[in-house]
């Protein structure tokens, strides 16, 4: 379910680029998860079922990741990750 998400998200960025601002949503439960998503042209992220599995800190232990990602990378932006895995 993850990939076929992961796919449809990178299909919508391909065809839309930024004209849509594409809502990642499947199985989103970690920093690599959410990254898989952001890197297939998401901006933002729906993450109910991990939230019901893990509780609100969830949201906290990807946004954690998410930014350690960024720093050893040498990131500044999250827009630089979005569909960067969609040519």
């Amino acid at each position: 379910y993850r990939k076929m998400t992961t796919d449809i998200i990178s299909h919508i960025y391909r065809n839309a680029g930024d004209k849509l601002d594409i809502i990642g949503v499947g199985a989103v439960n970690s920093p690599e998860s959410a990254l898989e998503k952001i890197r297939a042209g998401a901006k933002a992220l729906q993450l109910v079922t991990a939230i019901r599995g893990e509780g609100t800190a969830v949201a906290g232990k990807i946004n954690r990741g998410i930014i350690e990602y960024m720093e050893r990378n040498s990131i500044s932006s999250l827009d630089e990750l979005v569909g960067i895995d969609s040519p």
